[in-house]
């Protein structure tokens, strides 16, 4: 009989425990609260906050071909353990440091709160979906798109005014306002190319000063070339001298 009576107790009280480890389980879970992962330095973004949009020019004479990006990791309980990552679209991969990460394994974070990585993709379009974990599994993740091109070409504009400095008939020839469309990504416009009547020269400045024969009608044009070799269409005006 009172055998039967201590192995009740016994029972009772692992129960007890056991239910009590489980409450306290659910009480930390319940508690903590979730991680926060953002991409530094966004640009753009989607319709929500958590998905980034961007482009990568990978032209070989720039030299570009990874996308570099910061992580923000942030974490109230400090609970923040590992970072993964998801390919939604395309084909690319993540490269911390010098290792190239799978998108079956984990980044240990190591208390680290800013990341530096590396986003390397073979394909036009390719989307990451990069998940930060914490202790008690719970998540958050960040979307981060990335189209590629390999060069956008340079616009050529014209301004001729006169100048009068040297003679009644020079004249400044401004193609300062011409524009390289991918300057943001390091290209840039570094020959000009201009045109009057039949005659033809280059220059490394986007402003030349021109004395003109005399007076008459003349028929001036500009083409730009870019870092990467690609010649712009030309911006075209008539000047007439009276």
């Amino acid at each position: 009989m009172m055998k039967g009576i201590f192995i009740q107790i016994v029972t009772l009280t692992l129960i007890i425990i056991c239910t009590s480890c489980d409450d306290r389980e659910e009480s930390f879970f319940e508690l903590d609260t979730a991680p926060k992962i953002t991409i530094l330095d966004a640009r753009y973004f989607g319709d929500v906050e958590n998905y980034v949009i961007d482009s990568l020019k990978t032209s070989s004479t720039n030299g570009l071909g990874n996308y570099q990006f910061r992580l923000l990791v942030e974490d109230k309980e400090n609970n923040a353990s590992n970072i993964r990552y998801e390919t939604v679209a395309g084909i690319a991969q993540l490269i911390y440091g010098d290792s190239d990460l799978t998108s079956n394994e984990a980044l240990d974070l190591k208390d680290r709160k800013v990341l530096e990585l590396t986003y390397k993709p073979f394909t036009e379009l390719s989307i990451l979906n990069i998940i930060l974990s914490d202790k008690l599994g719970k998540e958050d993740s960040v979307y981060l798109e990335v189209r590629t091109f390999d060069n956008l070409p340079p616009i050529a504009r014209l301004e001729v005014r006169e100048f009068k400095v040297n003679s009644q008939y020079e004249y400044l020839l401004d193609a300062s306002q011409s524009i390289d469309l991918d300057e943001f990504y390091g290209g840039e416009i570094v020959k000009y190319r201009y045109k009057i009547n039949q005659k033809e020269f280059t220059s490394f400045d986007a402003e030349a000063r021109f004395i003109f024969p005399g007076s008459g009608n003349y028929a001036i044009s500009v083409s730009v070339e870019d870092n990467d070799g690609v010649i712009s269409e030309s911006a075209n005006q008539i000047l007439t001298i009276p």
